[in-house]
């Protein structure tokens, strides 16, 4: 059982960096060249960046830290539940359950995002309607919503495996025999 509670820390662990990399470090960086701040990339082209590279990482996300953390997490709550264990079970179940509804919800509000993402070229945006627009900027807010909920579950899921991984440890002892009294 604590291989699979390593297994869920490592990819849990990996699967926050790179939400908390997407969002605190790409973003801002991406954004930081376009208009207002500066006149490098337009903020179409930044955003057109940026949501092409938040479709590709929910589509490596899909294929290797959703699925080995859901399914480790999954048989981490069977022996949980196996040993009479229903808080960590349950914990356990409440995580993976929001985990997945979490991750399908946010890839599936990219992809409409993505359709109907304003276009980067000038002559393509007389084309694009107001309600289209309207529409992409709830659809985007939703996205951000939902990334930072999944972003905040992955935090505890790390620090809860963590803290378990911890308190099964033995407490530190001094490698010195006590001396005589």
């Amino acid at each position: 059982m604590r291989i699979l509670l390593v297994v869920v820390l490592l990819t849990s662990c990996a699967w926050l960096a790179v939400n908390v990399a997407l969002v605190a470090v790409v973003a801002p960086s991406l954004f930081s060249h376009a208009p207002p701040h500066a006149d490098l990339v337009s903020k179409f082209l930044a955003g057109e960046l940026f949501g092409d590279l938040l479709q590709r990482w929910i589509g490596v996300a899909d294929t290797s830290a959703w699925p080995l953390t859901v399914l480790t997490m999954c048989i981490l709550s069977g022996y949980a539940l196996r040993d009479r264990n229903r808080l960590a079970g349950g914990a356990c179940l409440a995580a993976v359950v929001g985990l997945i509804a979490l991750h399908l919800c946010a890839r599936q509000v990219v992809a409409e995002a993505w359709a109907i993402r304003p276009p980067v070229k000038e002559a393509e945006r007389a084309n694009y309607s107001e309600e289209t627009h309207a529409a992409f900027d709830v659809l985007h807010h939703r996205s951000v919503m939902l990334f930072g909920l999944e972003t905040v579950l992955l935090l505890a899921v790390v620090l809860g495996s963590a803290g378990v991984l911890m308190r099964g440890q033995l407490p530190l002892r001094p490698s010195a025999a006590d001396p005589p009294r």
